[in-house]
């Protein structure tokens, strides 16, 4: 009989927004709704914004440990929505121990300008202890917002991503001093042999006339 393993895949920190031009709508009084907002206003635009912490797939997962810190606002054409998310610490399957994961998301309209804003952030992460040693990473987070400019030299819209690590440390085991390891670079991953292998995330941005889409990935973790 023959055994496999399956390795973990972890997304860290990640940070969707969009923003898409409509027709014209009615020119409705602000709604009131169930967010932190203490105004709404209706817009000839649609939103969406999206984050979270942790996207963990493959290996022994739990269904319902596949995001941890879920944050969203689904399509909506009103500005002043918010939306936000904390945990203080939470145990992914697979990976380790994962502490301050924070979400906010939110649409807002602001003089000549409407925009979808979605930030993630994990302060740390804590990776198995293992025969090898075990791995810390701090201070992942990933912003992305799309911007809608009505009128002036930035008319049209803007889209903007950003990424950024504190960093990495692997505890050898046998009491050997930590290392500090360095960052990963687009073309050069981080691999600890036995451990895990860390990548950065990507970024993407797509705009044109009718919108704009903008998504960021901090980092990803091979268990």
């Amino acid at each position: 009989m023959r055994s496999r393993l399956i390795p973990v895949a972890t997304a860290l920190a990640v940070a969707t927004s969009t923003a898409l031009m409509m027709a014209p709508t009615s020119t409705a009084a602000p709604a009131a709704g169930g967010d932190s907002s203490a105004k709404l206003t209706n817009t000839n635009f649609a939103f969406t914004a999206t984050g979270y912490g942790t996207l963990v797939e493959g290996g022994m997962v739990p269904a319902d440990s596949g995001t941890t810190g879920f944050s969203t606002i689904a399509c909506t054409n009103q500005a002043g929505k918010t939306r936000d998310n904390y945990i203080a610490e939470v145990n992914v399957p697979g990976l380790g121990t994962i502490s301050g994961v924070r979400t906010d998301v939110q649409t807002r309209q602001r003089k000549n300008k409407v925009f979808s804003l979605a930030k993630h952030s994990v302060a740390d992460v804590s990776i198995l202890d293992t025969p090898l040693g075990s791995l810390s990473i701090t201070g992942v987070s990933a912003t992305s917002r799309v911007t809608y400019t009505k009128s002036g030299p930035d008319k049209g819209f803007k889209t903007a991503t950003n990424t950024s690590v504190l960093g990495i440390k692997l505890q050898p085991a046998g009491g050997l001093p930590a290392q500090t390891l360095p960052l990963p670079t687009p073309d050069q991953p981080i691999e600890i042999p036995g451990l895990a292998t860390i990548s950065l995330g990507k970024s993407i941005e797509k705009k044109n006339r009718q919108g704009a889409t903008a998504y960021a990935n901090a980092l990803f973790i091979h268990v």
